[in-house]
């Protein structure tokens, strides 16, 4: 191989290494500011970049893009070779903007780290929180007496009595994102030391 080839082909090295140099953010630089200290909401490789490519559920009324538990997003690459460099695992039920760029994280734990479970309600256990379709369901176990939920997360939940009796309450307006948007949300519960699920619908 002459002089003039390993030219050329040095050349096209360097310039494939310095298209997969690592990066710091997910977007151009014009939305950078949008998404720096939200990059700890999902896992994401240093060095992805790009658009976001997303199947999932939309909340037409607000413009969110709902994620669930364990969705993937794909981060594509615009370049010589075109296809996606990174799978973007969610880790938390992720918020991700019309625009396709910006990611919040809902902090559902987190809200439900806030509540505020008022006596006689001391025995009240959240156990686990998981995702099923646009809904985002805490479950826990109800032990004994009756009582008022208080919470007071990003957005605000109105106080709740709780009455030991098959149904369904709606709670009312709640925000998640603490904005002048507002979704139902309900409480479900049968009998005495049953189990009690709280379903925060975007709908």
């Amino acid at each position: 191989m002459g002089k003039f080839h390993l030219t050329i082909v040095l050349a096209f090295a360097i310039l494939v290494m310095a298209g997969c140099a690592p990066r710091k953010t997910i977007a151009p630089p014009e939305i950078k500011h949008k998404i720096e200290r939200n990059l700890n909401s999902v896992s994401v490789p240093p060095h992805a970049r790009g658009t976001i490519e997303y199947s999932g559920f939309r909340d037409f009324k607000s413009g969110f893009y709902l994620t669930r538990l364990g969705d993937t997003v794909d981060l594509m690459l615009p370049g010589p070779l075109g296809f996606p460099i990174a799978h973007v695992k969610v880790t938390r039920d992720t918020v991700i903007t019309v625009g396709g760029i910006e990611i919040k994280e809902l902090g559902f734990k987190s809200l439900l780290g806030s509540i505020d479970l008022e006596r006689p309600l001391r025995t009240f256990k959240i156990e686990n929180v998981y995702y099923s379709g646009r809904h985002a369901i805490a479950e826990g176990q109800i032990l004994t007496g009756k009582g008022v939920i208080t919470a007071t997360p990003a957005g605000r939940l109105e106080r709740i009595k709780i009455e030991f009796a098959s149904g369904v309450l709606t709670l009312g307006n709640f925000s998640p994102w603490g904005e002048n948007r507002s979704y139902p949300a309900e409480i479900g519960w049968r009998g005495d030391k049953a189990r009690l699920r709280i379903v925060l619908r975007a709908e």
